[in-house]
Formats: C-alpha cells, sequence, structure tokens
C-alpha cells in the first residue's frame, strides 16, 4: 500500500514537493541533532568578515575576505537571525533543500519524472550533503547555484534561446 502510493507520488508532479518535505524534515533532524557542534575555522573568517561588513567597515570586511558574497549573504540573514552562526547555518540548510528543485528539474527533462524523483530522494538521504547542513561554509550555496545555472543553461540549449 505505501509502496503503491510512493510509486504514484513518484511519476506524478506532486513528487516534487513530497522530495522537499522530506528533504526540509531530514535537514532539521541533522539541523537539530549536530547545532552544538563547533564551526570550521573558515566559518570564523566568513563571520568576522560578515560582521565587518554590517557594521558598514567594507574595507576590513573585504581585508579579512577578499569574496564578499558569502559573508554579505551572512550579514543579510543575521538582520532576521540574530545568532551569527545560526545565520551561517540557515544559509547552508536553505541552500541544500532548495537544491533539489533545479537537480528534481534537469533529471525530469533528461530521464523523466520517477528518475527526477528517485535521484533526488537519493540526494536527501546523502550523508555528505545532510553534514553539511552545519557546516558554516561556501559549498551548499555554491553548489545551488551551480545546480540553478546548469539548469536555466539546459533551458536556453533546449528552447533555442539565443543570448549572445
Amino acid at each position: 500500500m505505501v509502496l503503491k502510493k510512493v510509486t504514484e507520488w513518484s511519476e506524478d508532479k506532486q513528487g516534487l514537493y513530497l522530495i522537499l518535505f522530506i528533504s526540509a524534515i531530514l535537514k532539521a533532524l541533522v539541523f537539530w541533532a549536530l547545532s552544538d557542534t563547533p564551526i570550521n575555522p573558515d566559518g570564523v573568517l566568513y563571520i568576522s568578515a560578515a560582521q565587518q561588513f554590517a557594521e558598514g567597515n567594507l574595507k576590513e570586511g573585504l581585508a579579512l575576505y577578499p569574496m564578499p558574497l558569502y559573508p554579505a549573504l551572512i550579514a543579510i540573514v543575521h538582520l532576521i537571525i540574530p545568532n551569527w552562526v545560526m545565520a551561517a547555518r540557515l544559509i547552508s540548510y536553505t541552500s541544500l533543500v532548495l537544491l533539489v528543485i533545479p537537480l528534481y528539474f534537469v533529471i525530469n527533462h533528461l530521464f523523466g519524472r520517477g528518475a527526477a524523483f528517485w535521484g533526488c530522494f537519493a540526494f536527501v538521504l546523502a550523508p555528505i550533503p545532510n553534514g553539511w547542513v552545519v557546516g558554516v561554509i561556501r559549498g551548499p550555496s555554491f553548489v545551488f547555484v551551480l545546480a540553478l545555472f546548469i539548469f536555466l543553461f539546459w533551458l536556453f540549449v533546449q528552447k533555442g534561446l539565443n543570448i549572445f
């Protein structure tokens, strides 16, 4: 009964919603279970630069870390989440949950909905990306943006849009 229902969902448009829900719940459990994990040395650097950006000290922030996008994103999220480490971890969490969307669409267009569902399900259960949830690292947001651009590039190629 359950397997039949999952098979139906895997072939339906709503399979993406199920995968997003499973991803959000699983990553939230990992986030909660590993929330007391200390951050890596690079994370301290990113947060220090973000603190400088938040104070308006752009030159000092760039002196700490010359690539400002990730620390600036931390500073923006810090406007909502007052804890610096939790703000940075929320970026990783959100990026990894949203990564399922472009991944699903790329696999769906290449191999079909069933393969997209099971491929994303395998990604959701993969231990290494789930460990990235509590990391103050650039990796999750980079992989999300990369997957998004791959999907958009594929759409441009598929639709024959000439952007040059």
